[in-house]
């Protein structure tokens, strides 16, 4: 038994394996899941944002005594 031999992908296939996997997916598809990635990742950019904002002035109150917006 060839190994080599064994695991090659002709184009047929190949041609079986994609051709359900393209019609799955579509514009919409994609178009929808990029963007509920974008929505789920704005509140993190604003959680991140806050904290190290929030981090700042509890530093500041710490180490000089002076509270600032």
């Amino acid at each position: 038994m060839n190994f080599l031999a064994d695991t090659i992908i002709g184009f047929n296939n190949l041609e079986t394996i994609l051709t359900p996997i393209t019609n799955q997916f579509s514009v919409v598809n994609i178009t929808s899941f990029i963007t509920g990635i974008i929505s789920m990742g704005v509140p993190f950019v604003f959680l991140w944002w806050g904290v190290r904002k929030l981090d700042r002035a509890i530093l500041k109150v710490a180490t000089k005594g002076k509270i600032g917006i």
